[in-house]
């Protein structure tokens, strides 16, 4: 009991009917409950009526769950609890060790929201996108960059970059270009063409950057293009009859 009493989780013993037994400060200052209300009570009066029943299997009850405690107050809070099975004075009890991550939770759920965010702005974006990892391998390639080379992210992950191009010189090009972003410079533009798989003949103005961690070290490079082939067809057309008034 002195180390049940001593420990900074909120820890609890139930009676095999499921009642609460004996319960330590930590448990009290969770639920606001005193252990003379707790007697009358078993663990599911302190959960929402449509949460989900705690398990029953030994195997599973040795795995955490997360679920949500009603404090006496009515404050719900998300709670994990370990379930042990154990005998104290030859009576089989069940002790419950249970931990607050509403913090946590919370803090996961604000990561998955943003994941999910950055996701559909990556592959809605009308740009061409490619993430690259530190060697300058593909990771991600966002769903227009795969209209655009026929590829799909499966077919290019962990594949370089520079394969994904037909012609020698583009794939040199491109080569040198992520080389100087991963020897350190902050920032590369460049142009590079390739042909889609109907045939289109694509001219991309690229501009890349680097993430890099704490110390500075290069972790991922991000590739991002914009498709210029109607620019650059104009400026040739411009180019041509004005040669041709010159003439």
């Amino acid at each position: 009991r002195t180390i049940i009493e001593r420990s900074g989780e909120g820890i609890a013993l139930l009676q095999s009917d499921g009642r609460f037994f004996l319960a330590n400060r930590t448990f009290f200052a969770l639920t606001g409950y005193r252990m003379e209300e707790l007697r009358a009570l078993s663990l599911t009066h302190l959960m929402p009526l449509d949460a989900a029943p705690l398990p029953e299997d030994s195997d599973a009850r040795r795995v955490p769950v997360e679920t949500t405690l009603i404090r006496k107050d009515g404050e719900a809070f998300v709670a994990e609890i370990s379930i042990h099975a154990l005998t104290l004075e030859g009576e089989r009890m069940t002790m419950c060790i249970v931990r607050d991550v509403t913090e946590r939770t919370m803090f996961q759920r604000a990561l998955r929201r943003e994941h999910d965010f950055i996701s559909a702005v990556f592959d809605t974006a009308g740009a061409l996108v490619a993430v690259l990892d530190k060697e300058g391998r593909i990771e991600r390639f966002n769903q227009h960059l795969q209209d655009c080379t026929g590829f799909d992210l499966e077919q290019v992950r962990g594949r370089h970059m520079w394969d994904i191009f037909d012609a020698p010189a583009e794939r040199d090009q491109v080569r040198e270009q992520i080389a100087l972003l991963l020897a350190g410079c902050p920032h590369s533009n460049f142009e590079s063409a390739w042909r889609t798989p109907a045939g289109e003949h694509v001219v991309v103005a690229w501009s890349n950057t680097v993430l890099t961690d704490s110390a500075g070290s290069v972790e991922h490079v991000i590739a991002t293009g914009i498709d210029i082939t109607d620019r650059r067809r104009a400026e040739a057309e411009r180019l041509r009859l004005a040669q041709a008034v010159e003439q």
